[in-house]
């Protein structure tokens, strides 16, 4: 193990990290010259998985080239959302980098994961994992209320590029108190700008416009003067599939199936890995291919098809089991109640999904949830969790047991449901014609 001061480094000064972060210790596995320049990756992250978009995924790669070109080390927090995104392009673009955790209050490190860490330097021998070991924070009240792990990537960064930065937000107060702070060169941070038309607005008072009067180096992305493309479920995907095949295709209104004779799946907007991926694949697949726009519950149903399974998941549910669910609600019912669950951002339930013959489901062993309250499912068997949900205080105060929720304890493989079995559900006929060479099952437009 290797370790240094902070008050030994030779950027900042000492009296400015004493001021910016306090006095510690940086440790690393391999001996790290810290006189060789650092530059520092952040950005603001107002939405949730926003790196995924192309936009910032193309800052993020003029950033990385940029250091790659100058010989600058990339310097980057582990405890942001976007790290790994970071990582990631590091790895694969074979740029020396350096991550830095922080102790907590406790000494122990934030978030670390050695069997993360030993993956990336396994993967990048250029990767180097260093621990910020804080022995007494900073004095300077106007910083405290500042994420450490960002004010240290902003003051050790002997360059700085923000790939994205929300005018109000806490990344954009610690680039104002960088820029008046003596200590750090002018011309020493640079600003991804989001579209050229930016800087003619005629406000004049753009955060863009006020730092580069600063002396912040703007970088234009012209991956923002691209045409928009439409939105997902509208524009038509390319596959690779056979002729294209006609399946029934009706209004809700048209069908009235028996009560409890189907079951429903509704698919949700995907906002991270598929539940068959891995963070690490998922964090793969947007540096090779970056969201135009974040992928939609149609984008999910039309993954389903392709993959002709339902994929189990843990997540929102007790118990160590991953499962499928369904609802014994009738279409027309799922839809006429379906609200926004604002602490999770997306709607409970979506125009789009599978109705499943229950008889079917049954010879899968699809059972019936318990509800109950938080106290007896204490006491619930890890067997019996799977199957049983918390009906009260949860959800934002929502009673779940008007879901009439199913589960399936596995994996719903459909290419053994039969043709009179099933039936897809989307929200326009437009969707509904797209999705035709897919669905084995007659599709169902919501009326």
């Amino acid at each position: 193990m290797f370790s240094i001061r902070l008050n030994e480094l030779s950027f900042p000064t000492e009296e400015c990290s004493a001021r910016w972060i306090g006095q510690g210790t940086l440790v690393s596995r391999t001996n790290l010259n810290w006189d060789l320049p650092t530059l520092g990756i952040v950005s603001s992250h107002s939405e949730f998985n926003g790196f995924a978009s192309s936009e910032w995924q193309t800052k993020l790669m003029a950033a990385i080239r940029f250091a790659s070109q100058q010989g600058y080390r990339v310097l980057f927090a582990r405890d942001t959302p976007y790290s790994l995104a970071i990582r990631t392009a590091c790895t694969s673009l074979q740029v020396p980098a350096i991550e830095l955790l922080v102790s907590n209050q406790q000494g122990t490190l934030s978030r670390a994961t050695p069997e993360i860490e030993d993956v990336a330097l396994r993967q990048n021998g250029s990767l180097v994992r260093v621990s910020l070991a804080l022995e007494r924070p900073s004095d300077r009240t106007d910083l405290l209320h500042l994420p450490i792990h960002d004010r240290a990537v902003v003051s050790l960064s002997r360059y700085l590029f923000a790939l994205e930065i929300r005018s109000k937000g806490k990344m954009a107060e610690l680039i104002d108190l960088r820029l008046r702070d003596t200590a750090f060169s002018p011309g020493s941070v640079i600003l991804g700008i989001r579209y050229e038309k930016d800087l003619a607005k005629k406000s004049g008072n753009t955060i863009a416009k006020r730092w580069l009067d600063q002396g912040v180096i703007g970088w234009i992305s012209h991956a923002g003067m691209e045409v928009e493309p439409s939105t997902s479920t509208l524009r038509m995907p390319c596959h690779s599939h056979g002729p294209s095949t006609t399946v029934p295709i009706f209004f809700a209104s048209q069908w009235q199936p028996l009560e409890g004779k189907f079951l429903i799946h509704c698919t949700r907007a995907r906002r991270g890995p598929w539940p068959d991926q891995s963070i690490e694949q998922f964090h793969d697949e947007i540096f090779e291919t970056p969201w135009k726009s974040p992928p939609t519950a149609m984008d999910s149903l039309m993954r389903i098809l392709e993959k002709q399974r339902l994929v189990a998941t843990s997540a929102l549910k007790p118990g160590s089991q991953a499962t499928v669910s369904f609802s014994a609600c009738s279409l027309a019912e799922l839809m006429a109640s379906r609200r926004f669950e604002s602490h999770l951002s997306r709607w409970d339930w979506e125009p789009y999904g599978l109705m499943i013959s229950s008889q079917w489901l049954a010879s899968l062993s699809c059972q019936q949830v318990r509800y109950c309250l938080k106290a007896e499912m204490q006491s619930l068997s890890t067997e019996e969790s799977t199957f049983a949900q918390v009906y009260s205080d949860t959800g934002n105060g929502r009673d779940w047991r008007v879901e009439r929720e199913w589960r399936v304890a596995d994996d719903v493989r459909l290419h053994q449901l039969p043709f009179s079995q099933g039936a897809v559900f989307v929200a326009s006929i437009d969707e509904a014609n797209r999705i035709s060479h897919l669905s084995r099952w007659p599709i169902c437009v919501v009326d």
